[in-house]
């Protein structure tokens, strides 16, 4: 499985409110990448480093809370076939 995996594709942050810490980011020198509004998500990039934030009140409050983190994969179907056999 080693050969379809790349390296980071993007660490996904839960948050209270997405304006606010979309700011707090940019601020440390993010920029906003791709957004969806009906999602309350943003991709907030800085160099190679992307890290997804989002409206999830659940767990938004919670000191370090990290929901996912995306590793890029070439051949998606092939992975996920070698997991399981």
């Amino acid at each position: 499985m080693k050969e379809y995996l790349s390296g980071l594709c993007h660490i996904g942050i839960p948050c209270h409110d997405l304006e606010e810490t979309a700011a707090f980011y940019e601020a440390i020198g993010f920029t906003r990448g791709y957004r969806n509004e009906a999602y309350k998500v943003v991709f907030m990039d800085l160099g190679n480093l992307v890290i997804e934030i989002y409206e999830a009140q659940s767990v938004a409050n919670k000191t370090g809370a990290i929901d996912h983190i995306a590793i890029a994969c070439s051949e998606a179907c092939s992975c996920i076939y070698s997991v399981i056999m």
